[in-house]
């Protein structure tokens, strides 16, 4: 079950976004006074697809996953991962007032929630701050059109190459590494079927690409790996 929790004031929190760093005292003690945090265990939902949103979130512990819920297939589309400390602001700050994708908590996730509209009227009076948050949602954009695309022109197993690349370089940077996803989310992260996933994570340690034990992955060639992620 969630928990409130109460922090330390935003001025003197080590675990803000790099965006508050752009932020005056005055302007942080706006946003101080209109927060609030939550603990979140492994499974729970941080935010609901279609849901009212009210708030920016501060996800600043733990590892979560942004995810697009199906109304005709039981799997999910998995849009990225998150982790700390990152700033989630979504389409729905300007663009109507519910949620385009769903957060759900891997692991256990301490999040602090920002009303919007102050939120909102920080942006309006600091332009550095206001210029940061645009350049962030630009290259989220332009991750987010780099992986539709790959889905019409990669094959699955360029898919699932991309996605194990994603894993560990982008969200663990440590090879070995603990996915910390099951191969579900996997393959929902790689636009692909389980059953699939388990075929080509077979090939991948046949061809010494990827060694899989356990909850544990290597990947044993980057060079080759990368051929056939961006190959396809």
């Amino acid at each position: 079950m969630s928990k409130n929790l109460i922090r330390a004031h935003c001025n003197h929190c080590v675990l803000r976004a790099p965006l508050f760093y752009l932020l005056t005292e005055n302007e942080l003690d706006i946003i101080n006074a209109h927060r609030h945090e939550v603990m979140y265990n492994p499974g729970e939902i941080i935010s609901k697809q279609g849901s009212p949103s009210g708030h920016v979130l501060s996800f600043v512990m733990g590892l979560a996953k942004a995810h697009i819920e199906s109304k005709y297939h039981k799997d999910d589309l998995i849009l990225r991962l998150i982790k700390p400390i990152e700033l989630l602001a979504g389409p729905e700050l300007y663009n109507g007032n519910s949620h385009h994708y769903s957060v759900t908590a891997i692991t256990h996730s301490h999040v602090c929630f920002i009303e919007q509209e102050v939120f909102k009227s920080v942006l309006r009076s600091n332009a550095a701050f206001n210029e940061a948050f645009l350049k962030m949602n630009q290259k989220r954009l332009v991750e987010s059109l780099k992986k539709l695309s790959g889905f019409y022109q990669k094959q699955q197993v360029g898919r699932l190459a991309e996605a194990i690349l994603y894993l560990q370089k982008d969200i663990f940077n440590e090879n070995p590494f603990k996915p910390g996803i099951s191969k579900v989310e996997l393959a929902a992260l790689a636009g692909i079927s389980v059953g699939s996933t388990y075929k080509i994570l077979k090939q991948f340690n046949d061809d010494r690409l990827v060694r899989v034990n356990g909850s544990e992955m290597e990947v044993l060639d980057f060079e080759m790996l990368q051929q056939v992620s961006e190959r396809g």
